[in-house]
């Protein structure tokens, strides 16, 4: 039922004032959770989990409060919420550097070419450009654009100082329903001089079949899921030399769907190679004879083979060689028995 959530830390004190004024838990607010609050983080539909680099990460401050803002679209009134914010803290405070995030992209400071509306039965297209001129180089982490159900495409680039361009995001086919904080294989340099420039299209016809108006009519900017939005947000740090040569693959192997059970009758012993190419070979012992599946999963817990398929098994140590032929990520392998009980372990497919 959550359209998304943003994130903040807010040391004025005056989202716990707005809190305060209200009998019920939190208080309405729209945009901004007050002002001079901090956004550290954020989510929509489809997002993954946010982990940074070693030696890197967000600052919380201390005596901050932390906000979170939750929508909730139209239907979810009587509903039930269970959303839950996890931090993991570094180790130490020294030699941490910080990152943060930034709006690059918006209807009002990043000169927009045309005022935000889109009238009905049109394809409205937008550009908008934000130049970099902080004195020093910056190192961008992730990107993460935002549209509603109007959105069709949308794409950014870096402009260089010489001119040459640095693709940064390119989403052909805008999904609303999945969205998220993109991260670049390596951490990028953007020089200091540089311009964010983006392209936001939007289709506000009757051959969008996400159109929530029919027939279409004008639409603004707004809070609303029916209404419309036009943002691009970064994580960023000062440039340091070797940054371009931090992958961040590695550091990012966390997962949306975590299969979990301590029931089932046996132990998965292990995975050989990790990662995997082609073939991998699975170990586990069970205590007992029983009937067993093996699934391979992806991070959203979608089946993508089921190379064993309830075959019975005889207590003792098993081995099986399987054939996988996945596109490069992050997987589980899934043992699970007759009655639902499963053991998991994850695996690298190269």
């Amino acid at each position: 039922i959550v359209h998304h959530v943003v994130a903040f830390q807010d040391e004025s004190g005056q989202c716990a004032a707005a809190d305060d004024a209200t009998p019920e838990p939190g208080y309405i607010c729209f945009g901004n959770s007050c002002a001079g609050a901090e956004m550290f983080g954020a989510w929509a539909p489809g997002g993954n989990p946010l982990t940074y680099p070693p030696g890197t990460g967000i600052r919380l401050k201390a005596g901050a409060d932390i906000v979170i803002q939750l929508h909730y679209p139209a239907g979810s009134v009587g509903e039930t919420d269970s959303t839950k914010i996890h931090f993991f803290f570094t180790p130490t405070n020294n030699g941490i550097r910080e990152v943060k995030f930034a709006t690059v992209a918006d209807p009002w400071t990043t000169n927009l070419n045309t005022p935000f509306v889109i009238p009905p039965n049109t394809i409205k297209t937008f550009h908008t450009r934000l130049d970099l001129n902080f004195g020093i180089d910056f190192t961008i982490l992730r990107v993460m654009p935002h549209m509603h159900l109007l959105g069709k495409s949308m794409k950014a680039w870096a402009k260089f100082p010489d001119g040459s361009i640095q693709p940064l995001i390119s989403i052909p086919q805008w999904d609303f329903h999945w969205q998220g904080m993109y991260a670049f294989p390596k951490l990028l340099r953007i020089p200091n001089g540089s311009k964010i420039e983006t392209e936001f299209v939007y289709d506000n016809t009757t051959s969008n079949p996400y159109n929530p108006n029919s027939p279409p009519k004008t639409v603004y900017y707004g809070e609303e899921t029916t209404d419309e939005m036009l943002f691009l947000f970064m994580e960023y740090l000062p440039y340091q030399p070797g940054d371009e040569n931090i992958v961040m693959d590695s550091s990012m192997l966390t997962a949306v769907f975590e299969p979990s059970g301590n029931d089932f009758p046996g132990e998965l012993s292990g995975i050989s190679p990790n990662p995997v190419e082609d073939k991998l070979e699975l170990t586990f012992t069970l205590n007992t004879s029983t009937t067993v599946s093996v699934e391979i999963v992806n991070l959203m817990g979608q089946t993508l083979h089921k190379p064993v398929d309830a075959e019975r098994f005889t207590e003792g140590k098993h081995r099986l060689e399987l054939n996988v032929d996945l596109s490069p990520g992050l997987y589980f392998v899934v043992l699970r028995n007759a009655d639902g009980q499963l053991k998991s372990a994850k695996f690298v497919a190269k």
